[in-house]
């Protein structure tokens, strides 16, 4: 299932701030 664009900006801004490319991986295969 495709999480929401809201979850996902979450995602990608976490995912900047920590610097995880697993999270980043997950959003974006």
């Amino acid at each position: 299932p495709q999480p929401n664009e809201e979850t996902i900006k979450q995602w990608k801004f976490f995912a900047e701030k920590s610097n995880w490319r697993i999270v980043h991986w997950q959003i974006l295969p």
